[in-house]
């Protein structure tokens, strides 16, 4: 723009800065409330913009494909969360995982933090919080309360006793073809909702027969069926 000030011209220049690039939140939880819920909070949002809801990891997984370095929003309560994690990131490495909706205790945090978590929002967050939260993770921050950062710098400055966790079981054990169906959608990423629904089963059913193959697999959670069924493939 030209500016004529007496005789002198000025040419002045606006100060325009290039628009930030969109940061791309993929929405994960079997509670369709809090998935609507949390978009409608981040709408409107300059730089946050909603890709996706997904009540399944599958579906999630899929997304992924079309979004580089997109984040992850994972409801804390989600069945095989943790598991849920690592998939994500053998899916797409590139991808950024918050927990969200999460119990701000200091064995919860640590677990999601080994699984590949890179934040977490707690639990007791308000909702006009949620974009400051994500943003600050994303600039590799994390906003915790102080009772828990002190507990988890005492937890860091303690002497460290190695335990050998529990081993999965070596031994080839007898599984019945509704356990091998089951696994094999273990694996897929469905969850127990949804493998009752294919297999025409009650819920409780489906949880009973999960409760079992963690006991002759050896396992303590749900998603390491699934980690035990790749390497079963892996192997064959």
């Amino acid at each position: 723009m030209l500016e004529t000030i007496g005789e002198y011209s000025t040419l002045i220049r606006g100060n325009i800065e290039p628009a930030a690039p969109k940061q791309y939140l993929l929405i994960v939880s079997e509670v369709r409330l809090l998935r609507e819920g949390v978009a409608g909070v981040v709408d409107g949002h300059p730089v946050l913009e909603v890709a996706g809801l997904y009540e399944t990891l599958r579906e999630a997984l899929l997304a992924l494909r079309n979004y580089d370095g997109a984040t992850v929003l994972l409801d804390g309560s989600f069945p095989g969360g943790l598991e849920a994690v690592r998939t994500i990131h053998e899916v797409a490495p590139s991808a950024c995982v918050i927990a969200f909706a999460v119990s701000e205790t200091e064995e919860n945090i640590v677990a999601w933090a080994r699984a590949g978590a890179a934040g977490y929002i707690p639990a007791n967050a308000a909702l006009h919080e949620l974009a400051h939260f994500i943003e600050g993770v994303s600039r590799g921050e994390q906003i915790c309360s102080a009772a828990l950062a002190s507990r988890l710098i005492r937890r860091l400055r303690a002497p460290q006793v190695a335990i050998e966790p529990p081993r999965a079981s070596c031994v080839p054990v007898p599984l019945t073809t509704r356990e091998q169906e089951i696994i094999r959608m273990l694996a897929e990423g469905l969850s127990n909702k949804e493998i009752a629904r294919n297999l025409h089963i009650e819920l409780s059913t489906t949880k009973t027969h999960v409760h079992n193959l963690l006991g002759k697999l050896g396992l303590q959670r749900r998603g390491q069926i699934a980690s035990w069924s790749h390497k079963q493939d892996r192997r064959s």
